[in-house]
């Protein structure tokens, strides 16, 4: 059983549109915790909220959805209806390839091959001397920031970026830190500063291929914490091992991100 804000970090869907999605009775709950009220999903409600989300970013509306979902329940569907709708938004033609792809991928076959594929070991991080930057955004954006540490560092920096992310859920608009390794301490300015990332025992995984795909890893995180009964805290952590370069985004299918989240110590 997943809480809200993990089926939220898992599916890419945030908390405000989960409960959105409960009250027009799209995606309801599988439990409701009497003492605290918490929304509870287990695994089975996972690919019906990406086939929400999938419809939802090729512009269906609500509406849409839930005649879609009342005249059929079957993945092998969507795509002749997306096809009819792409005909009234010529303009989101960039968008078929990867919903088309998202559709296949979201089978119970494939998703089992995606989840084997993630080893969680628990591991304690190494006090780590970083510049970074805060900022309350897009996902996507990070790598502007990113940019813009590496050329304040200039040939101080070292190894790979690091992202914080301050939210126990998936959000609109984010609180990410940014971070670059840097060899030794360097002046900063502006909204740039210097800070040791201090030892922190928590729970790990690899994931290899596009970000879009990372909720995957969280989800097997979360797993994880979830059978041995850990308490996960802020912030997450991701290590960009392999990724974009400064002009080309290269590809995707080959990024390599390390996923850390803290374990609260007993």
């Amino acid at each position: 059983m997943y809480k809200i804000g993990q089926f939220s970090i898992i599916t890419g869907l945030t908390v405000k549109a989960l409960r959105y999605y409960h009250k027009e009775s799209l995606l309801i709950p599988c439990d409701i915790d009497e003492k605290t009220s918490y929304r509870l999903y287990d695994t089975s409600q996972i690919v019906q909220a990406r086939k929400i989300k999938i419809l939802r970013d090729c512009g269906f509306s609500l509406k849409e959805i839930k005649d879609i979902f009342n005249h059929s329940s079957d993945l092998d569907d969507l795509p002749f209806y997306i096809e009819e709708k792409l005909n009234s938004l010529i303009k989101e033609t960039k968008k078929v390839s990867l919903i088309k792809k998202n559709l296949l991928n979201e089978t119970k076959e494939i998703r089992g091959g995606i989840m084997s594929k993630y080893e969680v070991n628990e591991k304690t991080t190494e006090e780590q001397l970083v510049i970074s930057t805060k900022y309350i955004g897009k996902y996507e954006d990070c790598g502007i920031y990113i940019g813009k540490l590496y050329k304040h560092a200039k040939q101080h920096s070292c190894k790979v970026p690091i992202n914080l992310y301050w939210d126990a859920e998936h959000k609109t608009d984010a609180s990410i830190e940014v971070c670059v390794p840097v060899k030794k301490e360097i002046n900063v300015k502006e909204d740039i500063k210097i800070q040791k990332l201090p030892k922190s025992f928590g729970i790990a995984t690899i994931h290899i291929g596009p970000y879009g795909e990372i909720g995957n890893a969280y989800q097997a995180l979360h797993d994880y914490a979830n059978s041995k009964g850990f308490e996960l805290v802020l912030p997450s952590r991701e290590t960009y091992l392999k990724g974009p370069g400064m002009f080309f985004m290269g590809n995707p299918n080959k990024y390599i991100t390390e996923l850390f989240i803290p374990v609260k110590v007993k």
